[in-house]
């Protein structure tokens, strides 16, 4: 199989997925072309202490964007803050084996094992690596000592800055535990063919005895059909002679919405989507009709208007009719239904997500709904509208 070769910044997140009970490469690996943006949690979330993350009281308006571009036809390169790290891909697993920035450069004799796939819940990967370079072009620099990637059993529900509540997140969880030495006679080792420096009794020692080490604490939290971590966090960590002389934490929050919009498009990924926006209307409407979300435009009970809308075979005494106003930014619903008829309505995006749900009692013959679409970002929009025995639906074009 052909290795490939990716380039990440050390800020970006773990290349990841989730799909039932696994993170899997089909999912979650970067596409060229994805333009992934991160807001900044101003509040310190320890995932070890809690179940529920309740994000909905917290303004989030400092973005991070990461844009992943193909270069030739085995590189994928994202630059930020000037750091890049290498990685390569072995199919199964993804490894580091290169870390640069200004003033810093080192190679990996011991790859590092950045994720592994599928990563099962439960399961549990250890190794070591070591690696060697120079600082400021004529130190000696290196690093070696030991990780871990674990997924756990645990369920975890976050409440999101926009008050959506997604259950059943997969968790991860990425130890490092370091040891760097700084030495000013560059000649004394680097690339110097001792193979006794990389032996893993030699990794230990140092890791147990050097006086500087490192610890960096990664967790990531990912919803299904998502490609990156709905939520991240990391502590940093640089301990002296045992004791924490510096330290740094950091939650990175990045949007459903933004995950749609922002990335490049993906079959499997927009299944899973749908598949669940598909379920959770039914579990707040209940099987009142024969829908499949967006895919309803091509049920054969629905035949193409002139006016560019979706109508279903009428019943006698129900009509419906759904008028997208651009100047006034409102979507209209006017329906004529028999009375105490439960009047559903979705609005999905071209994605198949769902943007938006509500229902209400016809107390009357008539009746209307009105939905505003200010908010939502340029794309094709579907609106569907179920009444007791007919289902109508809507595509209209956000400019």
């Amino acid at each position: 199989m052909k290795k490939t070769i990716f380039i990440f910044i050390s800020f970006a997140i773990s290349i990841l997925s989730y799909a039932n009970s696994a993170i899997t490469k089909d999912l979650n690996k970067p596409r060229p072309g994805d333009n992934v943006k991160f807001y900044k949690i101003p509040v310190i979330i320890n995932l070890n202490d809690t179940s529920i993350i309740d994000l909905s009281s917290i303004k989030v308006d400092t973005d991070y964007k990461i844009t992943y571009n193909q270069f030739k036809d085995s590189l994928l390169i994202c630059s930020q803050n000037r750091e890049v790290e290498i990685f390569d891909d072995l199919g199964d697993s993804i490894l580091l084996i290169s870390h640069r920035k200004p003033g810093l450069i080192l190679d990996y004799v011991i790859p590092e094992v950045s994720t592994k796939y599928p990563l099962n819940k439960g399961e549990n990967i250890t190794g070591i690596f070591f690696a060697e370079g120079t600082r400021a072009m004529r130190d000696y620099a290196k690093i070696s000592g030991s990780y871990s990637l674990s997924a756990d059993n645990n369920h975890y529900s976050l409440i999101t800055p926009e008050a959506d509540t997604i259950s059943e997140l997969f968790h991860t969880k990425y130890i490092r535990h370091g040891s760097t030495i700084i030495d000013n006679d560059f000649s004394r080792s680097y690339k110097s063919g001792d193979s006794t420096v990389v032996l893993p009794d030699s990794i230990m020692w140092h890791l147990n005895n050097d006086s500087i080490t490192h610890y960096i604490e990664r967790h990531c939290l990912y919803a299904r059909g998502y490609r990156y971590p709905i939520l991240e966090t990391r502590l940093h960590k640089v301990l002296y002679l045992g004791n924490t002389i510096d330290s740094s934490f950091v939650s990175l929050y990045c949007s459903k919405s933004s995950q749609v919009h922002d990335l490049a498009s993906d079959p499997l990924n927009e299944e899973l989507r749908l598949e669940d926006a598909t379920n959770a209307f039914r579990s707040n409407f209940g099987d009142i009709a024969n829908t499949k979300s967006r895919n309803s435009i091509s049920n054969n009970h629905f035949s193409p208007n002139n006016d560019g809308d979706i109508t279903s075979s009428l019943s006698e005494n129900e009509s419906c009719d759904i008028s997208h106003l651009e100047n006034s930014n409102l979507i209209n619903i006017n329906y004529s239904t028999s009375p105490d008829c439960i009047v559903a309505v979705t609005l999905h995006n071209s994605a198949g997500a769902l943007m938006w749900q509500t229902s209400d009692v016809a107390y009357d013959l008539q009746g209307e709904l009105s939905y505003p679409t200010q908010h939502l970002v340029p794309g094709e929009y579907l609106i569907t509208v179920f009444l007791k025995n007919s289902q109508y639906s809507f595509k209209f074009i956000k400019k």
